[in-house]
């Protein structure tokens, strides 16, 4: 697709690309690169290799430059001015601060103590002006930081030092303590933003400056939250997944394959099982985001057993979270009785654990529906009807009872927040989430949705698009088109996946709750 400004940037990309092979020697292109992007010269052992590089592979001044500025080095700049922020400011940086700061530092026009001065008088009560006391603007600084006090001996030597207090917030922004406690809470926000760096239009707009959220967490998220495999062992009558959690075979449609299993390895596919490896990155990442708050939670819509509320608890619990708030809406009476056993059977009930379940359907407002009458505790399929029908969505024959049906404003409206929100409504998403923007906006930060027709997929995209939410991950349904079936969510023979996460609520819980 055309880009006007995509295409101006490309022609001055290659502009400065000609005129930069035509200067200078090697040696001359890689202390202007290393000086312009990392302020700092290279060092001996660098300037020798890109010098053996030039000579043996014709790289010139622009391929030097490309690859110092793709470096991890200069890459560390932008968490360097999500840190300063927080040091001086107690908020991380919006996408055209962090924009603008970083290329401040990459273009060498400032050094990292001046620009760290330019951060510290945004701050909206001039806390930092020379004439307030030292211990005071100190505190501060560690507190926004650190979310502790100095020490006394930390007091003592910073006031010895006589150093500006520009140059303290850098120390203690670029201190193992401070990068240890930001790491993950900024990750989330680079995978967001892109950094623009005129000096060659080397990083493009927009360009993750990390991996996609979905590989972090494969590979590193999971890491936290698995058991240990000597910790696992088969339990008679439960499956045991890598989380050490327990699921009642009689839950499962293939429970009795599963007899004695204790499965150590990641879900790298559903294998016929509730789910998927991308599953459970979505609630982890949320779990892990919402890491240093007082409370963690979770709902689950269309909650079966509560697999999802119950994994929450499990890593909530060892996470060490004060409190944790549980939601569930099931609308099979069956199902419905599982849930608290479930939590009960992982030892995730208890004083800090707080379940409340509605026996009913999430809908798109509070009515009264019709579902199909049980038992049927090993039908993930059925859903609720707005009529009396002889037939579901699927074709099959059923006879129906009422049930009730809650909006999202109803389920919801106890809740302050919610770090995530599991839906798997057998076709009801997307109205449900349509015509629930307020509240999700107000309250959810993570939500992951089961999909169940190409139809809806495509509704909800569209409709994440327009509210200016981001889409982590994405995975189509399985469809077959089947004209004898009475629906498209009829010809769904697996569910997809749409994880998305809510900029707002993601950046105050950076922000705020650190």
């Amino acid at each position: 697709m055309y880009n006007g400004s995509g295409c101006a940037a490309w022609r001055r990309a290659n502009i400065v690309k000609q005129g930069w092979n035509m200067a200078g020697d090697a040696d001359e292109a890689v202390v202007r690169a290393f000086q312009n992007i990392l302020q700092r010269a290279p060092t001996a052992d660098e300037a020798a290799v890109w010098r053996e590089r030039s000579e043996e592979k014709d790289a010139g001044a622009y391929e030097i430059s490309t690859y110092v500025a793709g470096s991890a080095e200069a890459i560390a700049l932008t968490d360097l001015i999500f840190r300063l922020f927080q040091a001086g400011l107690d908020r991380l940086p919006a996408p055209d601060e962090l924009h603008a700061f970083v290329n401040t530092l990459r273009r060498h026009e400032q050094t990292t103590p001046q620009v760290c001065g330019r951060i510290l008088d945004l701050a909206p009560d001039d806390f930092f002006a020379h004439d307030k006391p030292l211990i005071d603007r100190l505190e501060r600084i560690y507190r926004n930081a650190l979310d502790r006090p100095p020490t006394p001996a930390e007091t003592d030597g910073w006031a010895r030092s006589d150093l500006p207090m520009a140059d303290i917030a850098v120390a203690v922004a670029n201190s193992a303590e401070c990068q240890a406690r930001l790491n993950r809470r900024i990750l989330i926000l680079k995978n967001r933003m892109g950094v623009v760096d005129d000096l060659a239009g080397v990083l493009q707009a927009g360009r993750p400056l990390v991996p996609p959220t979905r590989d972090v967490a494969s590979e590193d998220l999971f890491s936290g939250y698995s058991a240990k495999k000597s910790e696992l062992s088969p339990v008679k009558g439960y499956f045991v997944d890598f989380l050490g959690l327990k699921t009642r075979l009689d839950y499962l449609p293939k429970g009795p394959e599963l007899a004695g299993c204790a499965a150590g390895d990641l879900p790298r596919n559903a294998g016929g099982l509730y789910a998927g490896i991308s599953e459970f990155a979505a609630l982890l990442l949320a779990v892990d985001t919402a890491k240093g708050r007082t409370s963690l939670t979770v709902g689950e819509l269309g909650a079966g057993w509560g697999p999802w509320i119950a994994a929450a608890a499990v890593c909530g619990l060892r996470t060490g979270f004060p409190e944790i708030n549980l939601l569930a809406v099931e609308a099979d009476e069956t199902k419905c009785a599982f849930i608290s056993k479930h939590l009960e059977d992982n030892e995730a009930l208890g004083d800090t654990v707080h379940l409340k379940v509605y026996s009913g359907a999430a809908w798109s407002e509070d009515t009264t529906l019709y579902f199909p009458k049980g038992p049927g505790h090993l039908d993930y399929g059925a859903r609720p009807a707005e009529h009396d029908e002889e037939s579901d969505y699927r074709g099959a024959s059923v006879a129906v009872e009422e049930i009730p049906a809650f909006g999202m404003a109803t389920l919801l409206a106890t809740y302050d927040r919610f770090d995530f929100l599991h839906i798997d409504v057998q076709g009801a998403e997307y109205d449900l989430i349509a015509s629930s923007r307020d509240v999700l906006e107000n309250k959810v930060s993570f939500m992951f949705i089961g999909t169940h027709s190409t139809l809806i997929e495509g509704q909800l995209l569209k409709l994440f698009h327009d509210w200016g939410w981001d889409l982590i991950s994405f995975k189509n349904c399985g469809f077959a088109y089947d004209v004898s079936k009475p629906t498209l969510d009829g010809m769904t023979s697996f569910d997809g996946e749409i994880f998305v996460s809510n900029p707002n609520r993601v950046f105050e819980t950076l922000c705020l709750d650190l």
